[in-house]
Protein backbone atom coordinates (compact mmCIF):
# COMPACT_ATOMS: atom_id res chain seq x y z
CA UNK A 1 0.00 0.00 0.00
CA UNK A 2 2.51 2.76 0.64
CA UNK A 3 4.62 1.76 -2.61
CA UNK A 4 1.09 2.46 -4.05
CA UNK A 5 0.89 5.67 -2.71
CA UNK A 6 4.17 6.51 -3.23
CA UNK A 7 3.97 5.92 -7.30
CA UNK A 8 0.35 7.84 -7.09
CA UNK A 9 1.80 11.06 -5.30
CA UNK A 10 5.20 11.03 -8.07
CA UNK A 11 2.74 10.54 -10.61
CA UNK A 12 0.94 13.50 -9.39
CA UNK A 13 3.62 15.85 -8.38
CA UNK A 14 5.22 15.05 -11.95
CA UNK A 15 1.70 16.47 -13.78
CA UNK A 16 1.50 19.55 -11.37
CA UNK A 17 4.95 20.31 -11.44
CA UNK A 18 5.97 22.98 -13.83
CA UNK A 19 9.03 23.32 -15.65
CA UNK A 20 10.74 26.58 -15.18
CA UNK A 21 12.78 27.74 -18.00
CA UNK A 22 16.34 28.41 -17.47
CA UNK A 23 19.73 28.43 -19.21
CA UNK A 24 20.92 29.61 -22.69
CA UNK A 25 18.63 29.36 -26.05
CA UNK A 26 19.13 30.25 -29.66
CA UNK A 27 16.12 31.52 -31.04
CA UNK A 28 14.98 31.10 -34.72
CA UNK A 29 12.17 32.77 -36.46
CA UNK A 30 9.81 30.69 -38.97
CA UNK A 31 9.59 32.50 -41.80
CA UNK A 32 6.67 32.18 -44.70
CA UNK A 33 7.84 29.23 -46.02
CA UNK A 34 7.55 27.20 -43.16
CA UNK A 35 11.35 26.82 -42.69
CA UNK A 36 13.68 28.77 -39.32
CA UNK A 37 15.89 31.21 -40.02
CA UNK A 38 19.67 31.22 -39.18
CA UNK A 39 20.30 32.70 -35.96
CA UNK A 40 18.10 35.47 -35.07
CA UNK A 41 19.13 35.73 -31.25
CA UNK A 42 20.29 34.28 -28.37
CA UNK A 43 18.10 34.21 -25.29
CA UNK A 44 19.74 33.31 -21.03
CA UNK A 45 16.86 32.81 -18.36
CA UNK A 46 17.46 32.79 -15.09
CA UNK A 47 14.82 32.20 -12.44
CA UNK A 48 13.15 35.64 -12.80
CA UNK A 49 14.72 37.60 -15.51
CA UNK A 50 16.23 37.01 -18.93
CA UNK A 51 18.82 38.92 -21.41
CA UNK A 52 18.25 38.41 -25.47
CA UNK A 53 21.37 39.49 -27.16
CA UNK A 54 20.47 39.80 -30.99
CA UNK A 55 22.75 39.51 -34.14
CA UNK A 56 24.27 43.33 -33.98
CA UNK A 57 25.35 42.57 -30.27
CA UNK A 58 22.16 44.91 -29.07
CA UNK A 59 21.01 43.25 -25.64
CA UNK A 60 17.76 43.20 -24.17
CA UNK A 61 16.65 42.22 -20.62
CA UNK A 62 13.19 41.52 -19.44
CA UNK A 63 10.91 39.22 -17.07
CA UNK A 64 9.08 36.44 -17.10
CA UNK A 65 5.49 35.14 -15.61
CA UNK A 66 4.62 31.98 -15.54
CA UNK A 67 0.50 30.93 -15.79
CA UNK A 68 -1.50 27.68 -15.92
CA UNK A 69 -4.57 28.22 -18.18
CA UNK A 70 -7.73 26.34 -18.34
CA UNK A 71 -6.24 23.32 -19.26
CA UNK A 72 -3.82 23.10 -16.36
CA UNK A 73 -0.94 23.92 -19.19
CA UNK A 74 1.95 26.37 -18.44
CA UNK A 75 2.54 29.21 -20.51
CA UNK A 76 5.48 32.08 -20.16
CA UNK A 77 5.13 35.54 -21.04
CA UNK A 78 8.39 37.30 -21.47
CA UNK A 79 7.90 40.97 -20.85
CA UNK A 80 10.80 43.19 -21.78
CA UNK A 81 11.60 45.82 -19.44
CA UNK A 82 12.31 48.86 -22.03
CA UNK A 83 10.01 49.45 -24.64
CA UNK A 84 8.55 52.41 -26.53
CA UNK A 85 5.23 52.33 -27.53
CA UNK A 86 4.57 52.75 -31.24
CA UNK A 87 2.22 55.11 -32.66
CA UNK A 88 0.28 54.62 -35.85
CA UNK A 89 -1.17 57.89 -38.09
CA UNK A 90 -4.14 56.60 -40.23
CA UNK A 91 -5.48 59.71 -41.84
CA UNK A 92 -4.71 62.07 -39.65
CA UNK A 93 -5.85 59.74 -36.21
CA UNK A 94 -3.18 58.50 -33.73
CA UNK A 95 -4.30 54.88 -33.34
CA UNK A 96 -2.11 53.45 -30.18
CA UNK A 97 -1.19 49.81 -30.83
CA UNK A 98 -2.59 46.75 -29.19
CA UNK A 99 -0.23 46.75 -26.05
CA UNK A 100 3.55 45.18 -25.53
CA UNK A 101 4.67 43.19 -28.20
CA UNK A 102 5.60 39.81 -25.88
CA UNK A 103 6.62 36.67 -26.44
CA UNK A 104 4.34 33.59 -25.50
CA UNK A 105 6.37 30.15 -24.89
CA UNK A 106 4.26 27.39 -24.37
CA UNK A 107 4.95 24.80 -21.98
CA UNK A 108 7.26 21.94 -23.61
CA UNK A 109 9.04 18.49 -21.91
CA UNK A 110 11.78 18.79 -24.53
CA UNK A 111 14.88 20.92 -25.02
CA UNK A 112 13.48 22.79 -27.90
CA UNK A 113 10.50 25.42 -27.18
CA UNK A 114 7.80 26.85 -29.53
CA UNK A 115 7.15 30.59 -29.03
CA UNK A 116 4.89 33.29 -30.98
CA UNK A 117 5.37 36.96 -30.07
CA UNK A 118 2.05 38.82 -29.73
CA UNK A 119 0.42 41.93 -28.26
CA UNK A 120 -0.14 42.33 -24.22
CA UNK A 121 -3.57 43.57 -24.93
CA UNK A 122 -4.15 41.57 -28.37
CA UNK A 123 -3.35 37.92 -27.34
CA UNK A 124 -5.27 36.54 -30.58
CA UNK A 125 -2.99 38.32 -33.03
CA UNK A 126 0.21 36.61 -34.14
CA UNK A 127 2.74 38.88 -34.79
CA UNK A 128 6.00 35.95 -35.73
CA UNK A 129 6.32 32.11 -34.46
CA UNK A 130 9.49 30.55 -33.48
CA UNK A 131 11.22 28.19 -32.08
CA UNK A 132 14.26 28.45 -28.76
CA UNK A 133 16.67 25.28 -28.66
CA UNK A 134 18.85 24.70 -25.64
CA UNK A 135 22.47 25.24 -25.83
CA UNK A 136 24.24 22.20 -23.35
Amino acid sequence: MKLFCTLLLVFFANHLYVKNIEGKYKGYYKSKTGAYNSKSFEIVFDKLNYVKTFNDGEKVKGTKQQIKNSNNKSITYLYDFVFTQPVIKLDSLEIKMFGKPIIEINESKSDTLFFRTTYSGQLNVTINEGILVLIK
